[in-house]
């Protein structure tokens, strides 16, 4: 089985004048719902052995937070072209991970293409405002065959407080 962990970056700060939007800091209120939703993971012993993430500024600290709480070994890496990806750039990317990479990745990024992919593999339609993470369950042994294989959704967590389970 493979399991993906599908999130959104917590809330971010507005931009201020000459701010870029690659570069917006996470809130006071973002970094705490962050390690709500990995406390939320840690309850239910879910850990990643791989994390990826947008090389934006809020989802790379996102990321960061997790990591530093359910898995300070696991690889961290962040991607430029994670930025603006739509759906199918991160269903590529995750596609690409290799079976020594472990069976449980996190995927931290952005509205649209995140919220669409979420959805599709979700097998639902939720918003997906930030702080929201979805934990997929793949009946496959394979990254590169998550197209085609039976997939549930075994948690949501929205804004740091679990949502939905069948679990």
């Amino acid at each position: 089985m493979k399991t993906i962990l599908i999130m959104r970056h917590a809330e971010a700060a507005s931009a201020t004048a000459g701010m870029q939007d690659y570069d917006r800091p996470l809130t006071d209120a973002g970094i705490r719902m962050a390690g709500t939703t990995a406390q939320l993971l840690q309850d239910a012993d879910i850990s990643p052995d791989l994390v990826i993430a947008s090389a934006a500024l809020r989802t790379t600290r996102t990321a960061m937070v997790l990591q530093a709480a359910l898995a300070p070994q696991a690889p961290l890496i962040c991607e430029q072209e994670l930025y603006q990806a739509g759906a199918q750039g991160y269903a590529h990317r995750i596609s690409s991970i290799t079976d020594s990479q472990g069976s449980v990745a996190l995927f931290v990024g952005h509205n649209p293409g995140l919220a669409t992919l979420l959805c599709y593999w979700a097998q639902t339609v939720t918003s997906v405002p930030p702080c929201t993470l979805a934990v997929i369950d793949f009946e496959t042994d394979n990254w590169q065959q998550l197209a085609d294989c039976q997939r549930s959704l075994r948690m949501l967590i929205r804004r740091g407080s679990r949502q939905d389970s069948t679990a």
